[in-house]
């Protein structure tokens, strides 16, 4: 459904009142179904961006709902994120198919790099094409010069909008295959490849299936499976790269452990505050606890993975781990996904979306959910909360909102005259509704106050 283009006065535009003490990463997310894929994916490589002042989300290859090794296929879309639309694209200039890819955006052109295909006979091959995608032409351009080395399952992130880094990964053909430490930079502006400092050759770096991002100048990725034996065990560890501003290719490396595992989850950076300023928190959300081949089978023989329902918060000036305590919880199974693969999102970091990937009992799924994420205080009760999102928008009936304030917010709905139509008050966190069945079709805009009457938060939304 188009969502449409309303002209305003903003009401309650002051934001007042948050506490001015050092806020944690206790966090609350709310989410929008949206319109799902043309069929079921998973172990796609996914990418959002702005293409033309609109926002737009890209699938390309995977594997559909057989989970065989003749269910690997080259198909590509895209989702229209105004249009709540999805359409297919040309497929990939791949004739096999392919899954395991990684994809960047530098302009306004897409590069997927990689990937490996599964033959009958059980065999794999590593590809080394670098694909390059027109975004704003929906068309596929002349293939990219080769990765040196062949890889798949491997950590892709973009430094500075100029310099795609691929990092560690899988590499082989056939039954040869094994991890690498191999760090691969492409220079998109003048097609070439260079050699980076490589992470050390041990398997608290080697991984397969790990996920991360760049924020500032240092590479962060987690997670993954690392060889063990005849065994390939899920990784607890956090690596970081930091990157030498005078030369890109030299790369410092260290790493920390936790406790948690993640294999193909899918990396999202916070920010607490300022749109467009370095994120504090990196969270890793989504994949599974246990390691598993294409199909969803855990390598180990245990049976079907499930895909886990936790998830793990880094916070980068903490340079710690943070507990993941909740403000009006996660939304139920919404993390319960798995085999998600690159980072599916917008520059402005306030929401992401997370299109296909393994559900319950490895079931390939089609399911585009857009998943908003909101901050509150752990200093004190004083609400410090400056994002609020009304769901879904637009709605015919009711609406909802994540509360994550610990002390009494009065809400107040107005309409688009400033007259309010709705009032109630909460004591403390959660997810809050208003019945918006009777109201007339507009723009309305949601208000909290404290006890004082102070305006504390604000947002609008649209009934149809």
């Amino acid at each position: 459904m188009k969502k449409p283009s309303i002209f305003f006065f903003l009401l309650c535009i002051t934001l007042h009142g948050f506490s001015q003490g050092e806020l944690s990463s206790r966090t609350g997310f709310y989410t929008e179904e949206l319109s799902p894929m043309p069929e079921p994916v998973s172990n796609n490589a996914a990418i959002g961006t702005e293409v033309d002042g609109y926002i737009f989300y890209y699938s390309f290859g995977g594997i559909d709902s057989t989970k065989t090794y003749s269910g690997i296929h080259n198909k590509c879309w895209k989702y229209n994120d105004y249009e709540d639309v999805w359409t297919a694209l040309p497929p990939m200039p791949d004739s096999l198919g392919r899954i395991a890819a990684g994809v960047s955006v530098i302009d306004t052109i897409a590069y997927v790099i990689g990937g490996y295909h599964v033959f009958e006979d059980g065999q794999e091959l590593s590809f080394d094409d670098v694909f390059r995608f027109d975004l704003k032409n929906d068309v596929w351009l002349e293939n990219g010069t080769p990765i040196p080395v062949k890889i798949d399952d491997h950590v892709q992130v973009v430094y500075k909008d100029s310099l795609i880094y691929v990092v560690t990964g899988w590499s082989g053909s056939g039954f040869s295959g094994t991890n690498v430490a191999n760090v691969q930079i492409y220079n998109p502006a003048n097609d070439t490849w260079s050699v980076g400092t490589p992470v050390p050759n041990t398997n608290q770096y080697k991984a397969f299936g790990a996920s991360g991002i760049i924020v500032e100048d240092t590479i962060y990725y987690f997670g993954g499976a690392k060889i063990s034996g005849f065994n390939f065990l899920p990784a607890n560890e956090l690596r970081k790269g930091s990157i030498n501003l005078e030369d890109p290719s030299i790369i410092d490396w260290s790493v920390m452990t936790t406790d948690h595992t993640a294999y193909r989850s899918l990396a999202w950076p916070l920010n607490e505050f300022t749109p467009g300023a370095p994120e504090d928190f990196i969270h890793w959300i989504g994949g599974s606890a246990n390691t598993y081949n294409y199909d969803g089978i855990a390598y180990d023989g245990s049976g079907g993975v499930p895909a886990r329902d936790s998830s793990l918060i880094y916070g980068r000036f903490q340079n710690a781990f943070e507990a993941f305590i909740g403000c009006g919880g996660w939304p139920e199974g919404i993390i319960d996904r798995m085999d998600l693969r690159t980072f599916i999102g917008y520059s402005n970091r306030e929401y992401i979306i997370i299109a296909g990937g393994m559900e319950a009992d490895q079931q390939v799924t089609g399911k585009t959910t857009k998943i908003f994420q909101t901050f509150c205080s752990s200093i004190d009760d004083t609400p410090s909360n400056l994002s609020l999102r009304v769901y879904p928008s637009p709605s015919a009936g009711n609406v909802y909102w994540v509360n994550t304030f610990q002390t009494p917010v009065t809400w107040v709905i107005y309409n688009m005259l400033g007259t309010p139509v709705l009032r109630m008050q909460t004591e403390g966190s959660g997810t809050q509704s208003a019945h918006m069945n009777n109201k007339a079709p507009g723009l309305y805009t949601l208000c909290g106050y404290d006890n004082s009457g102070l305006q504390i938060i604000s947002t609008t939304f649209v009934i149809n």
